[in-house]
């Protein structure tokens, strides 16, 4: 099994834990239901803020979502998402 097949069912893995964890297939962020095959790992802190892989990080997002938070702080997300910003 090469490298890159190790760490998609690593992913894969992850976001079957965390839904469970959170409640279900549903995007952390805007809360629509998500597939399985759709669902993306999304660090509540990124990286690039000293965020880690670890599970109290990681949460399941829509791709929508994930890409419109990008490396921003989740409270600077939040407040987008609330005023409307972000759609």
């Amino acid at each position: 099994m090469s490298s890159r097949q190790r760490s998609s069912k690593v992913k894969q893995w992850k976001r079957e834990k965390l839904a469970k964890r959170d409640g279900g297939w549903k995007c952390r962020y805007c809360g629509k239901a998500l597939q399985k095959s759709a669902a993306t790992l999304d660090h509540i802190v990124p990286l690039a803020l000293g965020g880690t892989w670890r599970d109290e990080n990681l949460c399941l997002a829509c791709r929508k979502c994930n890409r419109m938070k990008a490396n921003q702080p989740p409270h600077v997300f939040h407040a987008l998402l609330v005023i409307g910003l972000t759609a």
